[in-house]
């Protein structure tokens, strides 16, 4: 419990602190919102929120490459937050990295295709690589600049266009350096498709694959393995990775040919069919399954904890620890149905704390325990005892003798041997002799 109450409290400075960082960050005050996100990660690592408004005031700090890392933190935790992809987006056009910019505004758009300015980000990255275009056009017979062109594809994992840039660059100007680049990224080619063959039952590889494939507008290749990775392991990332290939594929269709819906091939049957909503059909099943999944485990888990309090509150009533032990009963009693053992041993908790007012609560306990089994012996004699205990103290001495007596003769009804319950017995008629009480 005072786990859980502790957790709980981090949880609250955690957000706390997140919420003071947004407040800050809305003033302007970005070096003091990102040390306010800093301290309630240092809390909660997991914290969505944080990381993202870290992102945000990195990059109002104009400190790119730092704000995309927190927002791969972010989005990790949390891949359909559409502003996280646009602002990501953001970072990288103005790290002049155009391709990637372009990726993350649509992943952005594909989640929130209402938001304009998430298409006029995304239009600003396409005039940049225009522009680009153009000036290589206008340059064409530059060595250097094809080399570089290569170099950045490389970056891109664009393998196969890169070295047709380092050909060019070479034909123009043969040196070393652009025959080393060349070579570099035909072995990255080879180590990619060695990992491949090597690993070829990872759905991750797969996955990765397609993103590559995806990110080189290869929109068929993408789709094919992240099949190849759902038939490995059908999780709900990888069907939406499927399903934004599919809409770009179909965008581009449609741009090309003005058809809504795409012909493909099962076998040498060929069918019309959208393949955006028998996607969504699938992702929306396997989202169902995943949560579901999640949310047996997390029962499992509770169930689990339950238990552990039950374990825990008897290995401190063990240890003498009686404080702890009824902290613990009393949560697991929160949670499930006691039964009589149960009552009885958190009444025996109760009659161990050498506090006489929490007496009282041992012989609720213990009388619970006697509803549920009429012929719990120990159950009776400590009743009996303690209220014993209870009148020396109490101006209702008579009535809780009275009681205490009923209890003792009970237990000798069932146990007629039983001597704890013949010597309470007899020292209650000392105690009532002396209070000059007929018993």
């Amino acid at each position: 419990m005072f786990k859980y109450l502790k957790e709980k409290n981090a949880e609250k400075k955690a957000m706390k602190l997140s919420s003071m960082g947004l407040s800050l960050f809305c003033e302007r005050k970005y070096s003091e919102a990102i040390k306010c996100y800093n301290k309630a990660l240092a809390i909660d690592s997991k914290d969505f929120f944080s990381c993202k408004g870290k992102g945000d005031a990195l990059f109002s700090q104009k400190k790119y490459a730092k704000a995309i890392v927190c927002f791969d933190k972010a989005l990790a935790m949390y891949p359909s937050y559409a502003s996280a992809w646009y602002n990501k987006g953001r970072a990288l056009y103005n790290l002049k990295e155009y391709h990637k910019a372009i990726e993350c505004h649509d992943r952005a758009i594909s989640i929130n295709p209402q938001k304009q300015q998430y298409c006029d980000s995304k239009n600003l990255a396409i005039t940049a690589i225009q522009r680009h275009n153009q000036a290589l056009q206008i340059n064409v017979q530059n060595a250097s600049t094809w080399n570089n062109r290569g170099v950045a594809l490389h970056g891109q994992k664009k393998y196969n266009e890169a070295i047709q840039c380092y050909d060019k660059a070479i034909s123009l100007h043969s040196i070393k350096t652009y025959y080393d680049n060349r070579k570099l990224t035909i072995e990255a080619i080879q180590r990619h498709n060695q990992t491949l063959q090597i690993d070829s039952k990872n759905a991750n590889i797969w996955n990765s694959r397609g993103v590559a494939f995806h990110n080189q507008r290869k929109y068929n290749d993408a789709i094919q393995c992240f099949d190849k990775a759902i038939s490995l392991n059908p999780h709900k990332q990888y069907y939406n990775n499927k399903n934004l290939a599919i809409k770009a594929l179909n965008s581009l269709s449609r741009s090309n040919k003005g058809n809504a819906f795409l012909n493909q091939k099962k076998g040498n049957k060929v069918i019309s069919l959208n393949p955006e909503k028998q996607c969504y059909k699938e992702s929306k099943q396997t989202t169902n399954k995943f949560f579901n999944a999640q949310r047996n485990a997390q029962q499992k888990r509770q169930q689990k904890n339950i238990t552990m309090n039950l374990k825990k509150a008897r290995k401190h009533k063990k240890s003498m620890k009686y404080v702890e032990a009824i902290s613990l009963y009393k949560q697991y009693l929160k949670e499930r149905k006691g039964n009589s053992t149960i009552y009885y041993e958190l009444g025996v908790c109760y009659t161990k704390c050498k506090n006489p007012e929490l007496l009282s609560e041992g012989v609720k306990y213990f009388s619970k325990a006697i509803n549920l089994d009429d012929k719990y012996v120990a159950a009776y004699l400590l009743r009996g005892v303690t209220n014993i205990s209870i009148a020396k103290n109490n101006y209702n001495k008579e009535t809780l003798l009275t009681s205490a007596k009923q209890d003792l003769m009970q237990v000798l009804s069932l146990e007629p041997n039983n001597k704890n319950a013949k010597k309470y017995l007899n020292k209650l008629g000392k105690q009532a002799q002396s209070l000059n009480l007929k018993m």
